[in-house]
């Protein structure tokens, strides 16, 4: 049986909504790498209908990370959802 198999009522379907905000800092966060007034945030949120769920990151370059890159890969399991 797969997800969509399952009866609505059992499972309702899954929204995702994935986006990019800026959020401007109220002052310059400096260290030893560089100075920033912004942070880029990646906002993504669940829904059935009735319950909502929504989480935030803060990708770091450092580590190869970048906003596109993280909407990628969420929007790669879009597809794992009802």
């Amino acid at each position: 049986m797969s997800h969509a198999d399952i009866p609505d009522h059992i499972a309702p379907r899954m929204e995702l909504s994935v986006r990019i905000e800026r959020w401007p800092l109220k002052g310059a966060f400096t260290i030893s790498r560089g100075s920033k007034t912004e942070a880029v945030v990646v906002v993504a949120e669940l829904s059935d209908g009735t319950h909502r769920g929504r989480g935030e990151c803060v990708p770091y370059a450092r580590y190869g990370e970048t906003a596109h890159g993280i909407v990628a890969a969420i929007e790669a399991v879009r597809p794992l959802l009802r």
